[in-house]
């Protein structure tokens, strides 16, 4: 999507149109491709959850867990996907996450990882408008979902809280 938005953005800076007519085009052309992007079949989503951050700040030894019992009866491989909705009130580069799965009876796995939420010059990535913006990041490919299988995730920013995060969702999918 990033790579779509430069390439837009460059053909319409090279049409000599005024500052409002760009504006308009770039809005209706990233609106086109964003309808193209999420055409995805809906039959192959098998699970989707988002959980609401506080308002007054997520602390970062507060895990969000995902129950993820319908999932387990596949007999697919699944994709899962984190989502990450964030305003324009979130004053870093990235976002650390501490993820927690329980894979079977006595296997858990701790890891973290890192969500790159803006650039080196603080323009925000990822999809959005009106100051609110999402960013999708795949956590597995090919992943076999037993009876076992739990999620949790917390942020691992050195504050001890943090604002400007909305929603973390996830969405599991059959994998192609």
């Amino acid at each position: 999507n990033l790579k779509i938005q430069i390439i837009v953005n460059e053909i319409v800076r090279q049409i000599r149109i005024s500052k409002y007519q760009r504006m308009a085009a770039i809005n209706i052309i990233a609106a086109f491709c964003l309808l193209l992007s999420s055409c995805v079949n809906s039959d192959d989503i098998v699970y989707t959850d988002f959980q609401s951050v506080d308002e007054d700040g997520w602390v970062n030894n507060q895990y969000i867990e995902f129950q993820l019992d319908s999932v387990v009866n596949q007999q697919a491989d699944v994709d899962v996907l984190l989502v990450v909705r964030y305003s324009e009130d979130y004053d870093y580069e990235s976002l650390c996450l501490v993820k927690e799965e329980i894979v079977s009876v006595c296997d858990v796995m701790t890891d973290t990882i890192e969500i790159r939420l803006a650039d080196p010059d603080g323009r925000l990535i990822g999809r959005g408008q009106n100051g609110l913006y999402e960013v999708v990041d795949t956590l597995h490919r090919n992943l076999r979902i037993n009876d076992y299988y739990s999620l949790s995730l917390a942020h691992g920013m050195r504050e001890k809280s943090i604002k400007g995060i909305n929603d973390i969702g996830i969405i599991i999918k059959k994998h192609n």
